[in-house]
């Protein structure tokens, strides 16, 4: 391969856009040295276009990777340090004065602190006339009640002000949910709240649309454009898109946010884009590589090579050819599992969904010879064909554990293995009489709690007990129809909060006691060593051995549920022989 006698170090090894990077730079002739992580087992440092690897900590543990590239740099010369992902750009960004002993690819503090934190981002595009969604920005969990009412529609986008968050614990990687309902908007802003502020945004329909730039000191060099195709229903990365001609619209509004930036290096600029009615909404701006550069690559937009160009030629040098539009590339990993999402998901309005028929369609591309693949390239096979053979053992093992589970939910759930929880019963008298037991539904606000009192109540407190849930927030009262319905049984519910399920509640509860399959599924799925002590509270008793959920029925129905409960704790206290009133 000819060589530019110029080395480069990239800062990451182990995802399809560190790969993109380093086949770029290779691509060109250039001389790339990746880094790579303790007992890192990436497919892709087996490129043909890495010279060598360079062992760092976890870039997690923020203080001892900085400290260990700073010595690294100090004895190795580049002449330029390529941080590829938000992780790295971020350490590096708070520690500019270790690194300054390198020529570091990234832009100076202000443009990079305009971009990080999304509000300021916002702020900008609006004084220079950039459409962004409508919404507000909480900065504590009582704002979040306040503006419930001031919510017209849903759903809702619940976004982080910050998606990476530094935390005692490390780097704290943040993600943006849909709310459907006043419930969900609630709950994901309280677990977002927890590390940042948080912006709730209206929905803009259309399709995710996306913007590469390479930039110096504002002014923009190259645009590349690009369509999703495939789009996680929950956010995130696109699993399929294509490249497209640029559009004047959005390119003059990329250019001029990028001018107010003053932005050096690249930026991925994301729009939510409505053809029917050619508007256009900013979502966010990425001040580094983005998982699409694959496609840019395969578009022939060598982002990499123009970014080394630039910081190593000058500007003037950056070459501009134009990329070819109408090249398609997947990631196979992630589009297997958008698939599997695709089918299961519904297509209402709001939904990604497309129809089988339009999946199947895309064939069309491979005939024409428009699809590339991030993974796969013919002229560096090894990487993935790693890639293939993992992902054929990672999808047989999630189907054998899929089956795995199945088959204990149905025997769990089944009224012939019920009859052999008596045993399990005794034994657990017998020997285990000082454990906890646990009550299991949902939302812990209608039916564990319940179960939880007419416990209480029965064994005069003398046997230790809890309830949780696993759905919505924590801190949620019982609704007024449980409240009344209970009362019929001496249970009080009117100061119940709900708690959610975790590793020390799982660990502490010796019985579990779930009120249908969907609780034992959620229970098995998360701590799956948890069989021996699961249970279906129905089991002790006749008939349906579900216990349904009444939330947002009638009294009656509560008292229909409630009335099952009551009778079933009876039976559980008497065959554990537990103290009762």
């Amino acid at each position: 391969m000819r060589q530019k006698g110029t080395k480069v170090l990239v800062l990451g090894s182990c995802t399809t856009r560190d790969y993109a990077v380093i086949r770029g730079l290779g691509l060109a002739g250039v001389n790339v040295v990746a880094s790579v992580e303790d007992n890192q087992n990436s497919p892709f440092v087996r490129s043909r276009y890495l010279m060598s690897t360079v062992t760092l900590p976890d870039k997690m543990d923020v203080a001892n990777w900085v400290e260990a590239l700073a010595s690294h740099l100090k004895e190795t010369h580049y002449d330029l340090v390529i941080p590829p992902d938000d992780y790295t750009c971020h350490a590096i960004h708070n520690n500019r004065w270790l690194l300054d002993i390198a020529r570091i690819a990234l832009p100076d503090a202000d443009s990079w602190e305009n971009i990080y934190y999304k509000e300021r981002t916002f702020d900008i595009a609006q004084e220079i006339g950039i459409p962004v969604p409508e919404g507000f920005v909480l900065k504590q969990r009582q704002d979040a009640s306040e503006i419930v009412d001031q919510v017209l529609s849903y759903p809702v986008v619940v976004k982080p002000l910050s998606s990476k968050v530094d935390t005692d614990e490390g780097m704290v990687w943040l993600k943006h949910e849909y709310a459907y309902n006043k419930d969900e908007m609630l709950a994901a802003a309280g677990n977002l709240l927890k590390f940042t502020g948080v912006s709730i945004q209206e929905y803009c329909p259309g399709v995710g649309m996306g913007v590469g730039v390479l930039a110096h000191r504002g002014e923009s060099l190259y645009c590349f454009q690009w369509l999703r195709v495939h789009e996680p229903e929950k956010g995130g990365a696109s699993s399929y898109r294509v490249s497209v001609p640029l559009d004047n619209d959005i390119m003059q509004a990329s250019k001029s946010l990028i001018k107010k930036l003053s932005w050096t290096g690249v930026a991925m600029i994301e729009y939510r884009y409505d053809a029917d009615t050619r508007r256009y909404w900013l979502m966010e701006v990425n001040g580094r590589f983005w998982g699409s550069l694959p496609l840019a690559i395969a578009s022939k937009a060598n982002f990499p090579y123009m970014l080394h160009q630039m910081y190593v030629e000058g500007p003037n040098s950056v070459n501009t050819q134009a990329y070819k539009s109408g090249i398609y590339c997947r990631n196979i990993e992630k589009d297997i599992f958008w698939l599997i999402e695709n089918l299961k998901s519904g297509g209402d309005k709001y939904s990604h969904h497309l129809p089988l028929s339009k999946v199947l369609s895309e064939i069309k591309q491979v005939l024409l010879l428009h699809e590339r693949f991030d993974e796969l390239n013919m002229g560096d096979p090894v990487p993935g064909i790693v890639v293939v053979y993992r992902l054929i053992i990672n999808l047989a093992s999630r189907i054998f554990k899929k089956i795995k589970l199945k088959v204990m939910v149905t025997l769990l759930c089944n009224p012939f293995f019920g009859r052999l929880l008596n045993v399990r019963l005794w034994f657990y008298r017998k020997f285990l009489s000082k454990g906890k037991v646990m009550f299991v539904c949902f939302g812990n606000i209608c039916r564990s709690p319940f179960a939880y009192h007419s416990w209480m109540r029965k064994t005069s407190g003398k046997n230790a007990a809890v309830s949780a849930g696993y759905g919505g927030r924590s801190g949620r009262p019982s609704p007024a129809e449980a409240i009344e319905a209970a009362r019929e049984y001496d249970v009080d519910l009117e100061l119940n909060q709900s708690q959610l399920i975790d590793e020390q509640l799982i660990e502490s509860s010796q019985l579990i006691f779930c009120m249908d399959k969907k609780n034992i599924l959620y229970i098995l799925e998360t701590w799956p060593d948890t069989f021996h002590k699961c249970f279906l509270l129905g089991n002790l008793g006749g008939g349906d051995n579900e216990i349904s959920d009444p939330y947002r029925k009638d009294v009656s129905e509560f008292s229909s549920v409630y009335k099952k409960i009551d009778h079933l704790i009876g039976i559980l206290i008497h065959r554990l022989g537990a103290r009762q009133e």
